[in-house]
């Protein structure tokens, strides 16, 4: 009756809650995983702007300097860009799961209005 109610309620509140906790080591998970990619992205563009000093230094004609810097710049951009995807993809991880967490707060607030209209 009444108790089984209760316990089911508190059952389906903690596996809500197993699952909220879950949906966040996720997203701590994806915000690492971009952090490194920012981290990476920072060493390539550092070790282009190095490889175009050297380039600058080594090259006998301005040519020759021009394609190395084009070159760490197209690479660099590259890694912005798909930093900038990761992010975006992250973004929509967070949305999405703070509208599971909203929707598991709503369920849990009414499985406790349940249960103290029941009692």
């Amino acid at each position: 009756g009444l108790q089984d109610q209760l316990e089911a309620n508190e059952e389906e509140g903690q596996r809500l809650l197993e699952e909220a906790r879950k949906r966040q080591e996720d997203l701590q998970s994806n915000m690492d995983s971009t952090a490194e990619a920012l981290s990476r992205c920072r060493q390539e563009l550092l070790d282009a702007s190095e490889a175009g000093s050297e380039a600058a230094r080594r090259a006998g004609s301005e040519e020759e300097t021009c394609l190395r810097l084009q070159t760490s710049l197209a690479n660099s951009e590259a890694a912005a860009e798909n930093v900038r995807r990761e992010l975006e993809e992250n973004e929509e991880h967070l949305r999405k799961a703070e509208e599971d967490l909203k929707e598991i707060g709503l369920r849990l607030q009414s499985s406790l209005e349940e249960q103290s209209q029941t009692s």
